[in-house]
């Protein structure tokens, strides 16, 4: 009894690293002329079934698609501008989401698959031809097959959040091990283009990222002088819009100095956009995803600094 107990126990763990690995993906559909949209539809249903049985790839449930579209007032269609993608995947879960069309040239018809990454925007395609219904099978396993190549191909990342939220920071783990790292304090001011930003998030996501490196962080309104005294400001502004979304735009800027000399030890900068149905939360967002980016470069520096 133990021993089957055991074997269950490393089955459901395998099959737990398994859906860790896979990546999840959505399709929306094909697009086609007239003449050829029953075509384009079937296509779209053989490419899915065909997609859904490739190794490291994980649908998300075409159930899921409609709701996640009704929710942003869009259509389930293969036009989807650049910028509804975040918020689709943020929705459904999707990293990847796939769209495409059908195509006749002369006696052949060609079915073009662009893959989208919905954290880098990044925009790679495949395609596949035939030319008559004994090929289609063929052509379609094909598709599925070089579509499930990309996206392993980029696993790595795919896998992980958010590549803005990852910010690199496991490097900095070694160098501050085992160091006196300095006392700091952090002091960002932010706004939103028209009005002042309670509970600042980019000083927010500094403080966190230092304090999970080692370093002791002194509250922003703690009367006590820090080693190293971190100010800075980050403004957004709403970016652009689409229906019912809304894309900001965050820039924080960042400078660290020794508190007794004046010595300035890092000074820089980044930028960083979100988006959402509500502004102020793509705002904090952007704000948020804008100090994690200057995070690493800063912590490197004092860390640095630390061990002169």
């Amino acid at each position: 009894m133990q021993k089957l107990a055991a074997i269950f126990l490393l089955l459901v763990f395998s099959l737990s690293l398994l859906a860790e690995a896979e990546i999840s993906a959505a399709f929306l559909k094909f697009e086609a002329k007239d003449s050829e949209k029953v075509l384009a539809h079937d296509l779209g249903a053989f490419f899915e079934f065909a997609l859904g049985m490739q190794e490291g790839v994980l649908l998300v449930d075409r159930n899921q698609m409609g709701e996640a579209f009704d929710e942003l007032g869009l259509g389930v269609s293969g036009a989807v501008s650049p910028e509804s993608l975040v918020a689709i995947g943020k929705l459904t879960g999707a990293k990847i989401l796939m769209a495409g069309r059908l195509l006749k040239i002369g006696e052949e018809r060609v079915v073009i698959c662009k893959i989208m990454d919905t954290g880098t925007m990044r925009l790679v395609s495949v395609k596949a031809s035939f030319a008559n219904e004994d090929e289609i099978f063929g052509a379609v396993d094909s598709l599925a097959e070089q579509v499930a190549e990309k996206i392993l191909e980029n696993s790595d990342e795919l896998s992980s959040t958010d590549p803005d939220e990852t910010y690199r920071i496991e490097p900095l783990y070694e160098m501050a091990r085992e160091m006196s790292l300095p006392t700091v304090q952090v002091l960002v001011a932010e706004e939103h283009v028209g009005w002042r930003v309670p509970d600042p998030a980019a000083q927010t996501e500094l403080i966190r990222i230092l304090r999970e490196i080692g370093f002791t962080v002194l509250d922003p309104l703690s009367t006590e002088d820090p080693y190293v005294l971190i100010t800075g400001e980050a403004f957004n502004e709403a970016d652009s819009r689409f229906r019912s979304l809304i894309s900001c735009w965050a820039r924080v800027e960042v400078k660290a100095v020794h508190l007794s000399s004046g010595d300035i030890i890092f000074s820089d900068a980044d930028d960083a956009t979100a988006v959402d149905t509500a502004e102020f939360i793509a705002g904090k967002s952007s704000l948020q995803k804008a100090g994690g980016k200057v995070s690493p470069a800063l912590a490197k520096a004092l860390i640095k600094d630390a061990g002169k």
